[in-house]
């Protein structure tokens, strides 16, 4: 009978150990598919041990010992770019992200963290519509995604770089003067460097500056506006707006045609000091017959009560001292003034 029960006490030993063990492969199975599935990309990016999330399982680690770093590919777990001094990410719908040595560069996929392009360039900038600005041998040249040269054509690196980035189809160079201007897709000048800055607005139109007055472009390069105003402003839906050299403001249409003749900001009631105190010794303020009006670059004018410019927005600031009579300064602080009447007249003491 004693036998029996050893036996059958050593063999549920062995059942309940049986069980433990597979109590326990399953908790550690369990265990390593949620630290893959939900706490291992949250490890990576909120340790502060990889710097740069570039895709979803693609990062970018960098050391500050040695100032070089790795692209590491977390699903697949190793580097896949070792000696990596920084990345570029590039803009929406482009796959292909700039690395560097520290003395050339190149690009990597940034879905699989695999080098494309082998880092063979001294410059190189963030792809855009499927084109990417390169230097070889002090020559600025563009390539596509094989690294192969889009056109033959070569171009001196001006000073002063950009993003050379093609946006709708045109991108921005400066020539070996410094002047700016547009080429295409073939590398062709389709505006002439003879711009001294040139900016890209809303509705894809450009501000150009030239002898430092400012005129608009189309999307299609047709002259909108001729370079002769102080500022220019192209806005998405509302339209141009144009800074005359007196600093008055109008808006225009996308076709060039005046909208407004006037425009401004904020408008100010004007009170001045009377002189006179109430019954608990404050200062009796009374208001002026001209209100201050301010426009975009931080002038004012004065204003009729009616809505009516009387001066430009030539001044810095406007105090009214009397009714109908105002100390306008052409500086902040007020150091410089004139003193005008309520018809905008300057009156001589």
């Amino acid at each position: 009978m004693m036998g029996i029960l050893k036996k059958k006490s050593v063999f549920g030993r062995v059942i309940a150990c049986i069980l433990t063990a597979c109590v326990l492969i399953f908790t550690l199975a369990f265990c390593y598919i949620f630290y893959e599935k939900e706490v291992k990309e949250d490890l990576f990016y909120t340790s502060g041990y990889y710097d740069m999330k570039i895709t979803k399982h693609i990062w970018y680690h960098y050391s500050d010992e040695d100032g070089k770093g790795y692209v590491f590919n977390c699903d697949e777990g190793r580097k896949t770019l070792k000696g990596v001094s920084w990345v570029a990410k590039p803009g929406n719908g482009e796959h292909l992200a700039v690395y560097s040595t520290g003395e050339k560069r190149g690009y990597f996929d940034i879905y699989t963290g695999k080098a494309v392009i082998p880092a063979r360039y001294s410059k190189a900038w963030v792809f855009s519509e499927g084109v990417a600005a390169v230097v070889e041998n002090d020559s600025l040249f563009f390539i596509g995604y094989e690294g192969k040269r889009v056109f033959e054509r070569g171009f001196v690196l001006p000073k002063g770089e950009g993003d050379f980035c093609f946006h709708n189809g045109y991108c921005v160079l400066r020539n070996e003067e410094g002047k700016m201007g547009l080429i295409d897709r073939k590398g062709e000048w389709v505006l002439a460097p003879t711009c001294d800055d040139l900016v890209r607005e809303g509705r894809e139109y450009w501000s150009v500056c030239k002898e430092e007055r400012w005129g608009v472009l189309s999307d299609s390069l047709v002259e909108i506006l001729p370079c002769e105003y102080e500022m220019v402003t192209i806005s998405e839906d509302n339209g141009i707006y144009v800074s005359l050299a007196d600093h008055t403001q109008k808006r225009y249409d996308y076709d060039g045609s005046v909208l407004n003749d006037f425009i401004c900001g904020n408008v100010y009631q004007l009170s001045y000091d009377t002189g006179e105190y109430d019954d608990e010794g404050n200062s009796v303020m009374a208001t002026a017959q001209c209100w201050m009006y301010m426009v975009e670059n931080g002038y004012c004018g004065l204003m009729s009560t009616d809505g009516k410019p009387i001066t430009p927005p030539l001044y810095r600031g406007i105090e009214a001292l009397r009714k109908g009579i105002y100390r306008c300064s052409f500086d902040y602080d007020g150091s410089v003034s004139t003193i005008l009447d309520n018809l905008g007249r300057v009156i001589n003491l």
